[in-house]
């Protein structure tokens, strides 16, 4: 998460305080716009090839974004929001599955290369990061800060 808080010289805080309401909503409309953002380059970048190459698109699908203010200031979030996806976690960061049976689900037996079998006892996946999201947070970190500029810039000069 990135955050700002604004120390120092009483006046500045003072005049800063004047113009909150306005402040606000710029800053509402910049978080807004910057985590719209974000969500749009992780999906149509990271997840479509750079990093991931997409398969069924449910992580691409489950990534969003959710903004919200409180008394602090104005947050978001992005990420797998809309739908939970239990390998999003695993890809972002990497680790290790557990070695785990795999049973037919629609069917009596499973095929591998002409073989026919009842379960595979699987060994575990060692899987590296990928870090479609922080990497994603890296890249737009300065178009982030830019836009919030602009925001105060805005609301305190109106």
């Amino acid at each position: 998460m990135i955050s700002g808080q604004v120390l120092g010289d009483t006046e500045v805080v003072a005049r800063l305080r004047r113009f909150a309401p306005n402040l606000r909503e710029e800053l509402r409309r910049a978080v807004t716009a910057s985590a719209f953002n974000l969500q749009a380059h992780v999906v149509g970048q990271k997840l479509s090839g750079q990093v991931l190459k997409r398969k069924t698109g449910a992580l691409a699908a489950s990534i969003g974004f959710e903004v919200g203010e409180d008394a602090e200031g104005v947050q978001a979030r992005v990420g797998t929001l809309k739908k939970a996806v239990v390998y999003a976690r695993i890809h972002e960061y990497g680790g290790k599955t557990a070695a785990h049976v795999i049973l037919p689900k629609h069917k009596k037996a499973l095929a591998f290369g002409g073989r026919v079998v009842k379960r595979v006892n699987h060994p575990g996946s060692k899987i590296t990061e990928k870090k479609f999201l922080r990497s994603s947070l890296d890249e737009k970190k300065a178009e982030f800060f830019a836009r919030i500029d602009a925001a105060v810039r805005k609301a305190t000069t109106a």
